[in-house]
């Protein structure tokens, strides 16, 4: 699992489950592969058979929160379109992230102004103006670039899949596409899981949006994954090292 070969660990935790069913930690390593993969209906099943055996265990109780959590935010991040098909609201998470950058410049600036009366080297004005545009001014215009280009929202419809930023909108018809895929990539510690979909046309961007539990900006992800299997039909699971004959450009979300 530490060196991301899904495969083999699935085969060794599969002999180990068959000689001890019970085994809770051989399901609980079980339900983090699932969960690297996309595969949350699996995972979910893993979990149930878990409870089921010790209704105290913490990882479990921890488990199921974190889904009911997410059945909430499907409520409150999603809404379903007139003509059908769903809405899925972007978390801001990378203007949240640009903001504390800003923050901190400009509570790094007002400390060097506050030591100027101290220390003369750092009223020059080469200093506070270097200061000023590096922690103050620098942070903004990334804020500002952020807030543009970041995912704002995404809709499902039964014609296709369309994500919009600010300032501009990326449409593919579902008929447009070849197939989608759910990949993993990393290790256990560093595990990455994205949403790719490859158009029949190498020469159009492929589109891939970031599922990591950690990085998305996508709340429901269980719903959301649930939506393209019912619009278009379920992600293939694969590793994204055995992805072959991609379009050259991909557009990352």
């Amino acid at each position: 699992m530490e060196e991301g070969q899904h495969e083999k660990a699935h085969e060794a935790l599969d002999n180990l489950l068959s000689l001890g069913p019970g085994n809770l930690e051989a399901l609980k390593l079980k339900s983090i592969l699932f969960a690297t993969e996309g595969r949350f209906l699996e995972e979910a099943r893993v979990w149930e058979k878990i409870i089921d055996q010790d209704n105290e265990d913490l990882d479990a109780i921890y488990f199921f929160q974190r889904r009911h959590l997410e059945e909430r935010e499907s409520f409150y991040f999603t809404d379903h379109l007139p003509a059908g098909g769903r809405r899925f609201l972007a978390h801001p998470r990378s203007l949240i992230n640009a903001s504390l950058c800003g923050l901190l410049g400009c509570t790094l600036f007002l400390l060097i102004s506050s030591y100027a009366q101290k220390y003369y080297f750092l009223s020059s004005t080469f200093v506070s103006a270097g200061s000023f545009f590096l922690f103050v001014i620098v942070p903004w215009i990334f804020i500002i670039y952020t807030y543009f280009k970041a995912l704002r929202e995404v809709l499902l419809t039964s014609e296709g899949i369309s994500l919009n930023t600010r300032l501009k909108s990326y449409d593919m018809k579902w008929d447009e596409i070849s197939e989608a895929y759910l990949a993993h990539s990393g290790s256990h510690n560093d595990a990455k899981l994205a949403l790719i979909l490859v158009p029949k046309n190498k020469e159009i961007p492929a589109i891939e949006i970031d599922l990591s539990r950690e990085s998305t900006s996508i709340r429901a992800r269980t719903c959301f994954v649930d939506e393209i299997a019912r619009l278009f039909h379920a992600p293939v699971h694969t590793s994204k090292d055995k992805l072959g004959n991609m379009p050259v450009e991909t557009l990352s979300f």
